[in-house]
């Protein structure tokens, strides 16, 4: 028997962590290019870096039958909050421009498709196949709210206390969700071969 979406306690907790992550995240796309032209990066020199960005997602689409099957849903959670994490935290501490930079490459476009794939396999472990599209669709949904919720947040921040603090603070949210990750008792998603 079909357990309601609304009654799966793990799927609206599930909803919760990955809340945070998506609005972290969405604030990190919003405003790093921001960031950079206001360290004094040129804008077009900034364009190019983030472009170029896109392609460090490549060989995680590419490989992803290689490990995306093999490891828990948990350990490629990990992996993708704590390269947000990273992200942030080096934002936050206003490291040097070159490190900004490589941390951007490896961290900004990766941690994100990951997580899209992480998605998926996380909600089919989660819920029934016949609810798999809803619970979808949902996740989609919140995961829209948080990016407007945290978009506004973010820009008043920055707009009253900087870049550096703000992305501090992005960066403590994402320590709240790693732990509320970690404690989550999330099926392993090993048994869905839906990569390999």
């Amino acid at each position: 028997e079909n357990k309601s979406l609304l009654t799966n306690k793990k799927y609206l907790y599930y909803l919760l962590v990955y809340a945070l992550f998506a609005g972290v995240a969405s604030a990190s796309n919003t405003f790093v290019p921001a960031m950079f032209t206001h360290d004094g990066l040129d804008t077009s020199l900034t364009s190019t870096i983030l472009s170029i960005a896109v392609l460090f997602e490549t060989p995680i689409v590419f490989f992803a039958g290689k490990f995306m099957d093999k490891l828990t849903s948990k350990t490629l959670g990990l992996i993708a909050f704590s390269m947000i994490f990273v992200q942030m935290l080096a934002y936050g501490l206003d490291v040097n421009m070159g490190s900004k930079i490589v941390i951007t490459l490896l961290a900004k476009h990766p941690a994100g498709m990951l997580f899209i794939m992480i998605n998926l396999k996380i909600v089919a472990s989660l819920v029934s196949p016949k609810q798999q599209l809803t619970a979808l669709a949902i996740v989609a949904t919140i995961k829209n709210l948080s990016s407007i919720f945290f978009n506004d947040l973010a820009g008043n921040m920055i707009d009253s206390f900087g870049f550096s603090d703000t992305f501090f603070v992005m960066a403590l949210v994402m320590i709240v969700t790693i732990v509320l990750y970690i404690v989550f008792r999330l099926p392993k998603g090993t048994d869905h071969k839906m990569f390999s």
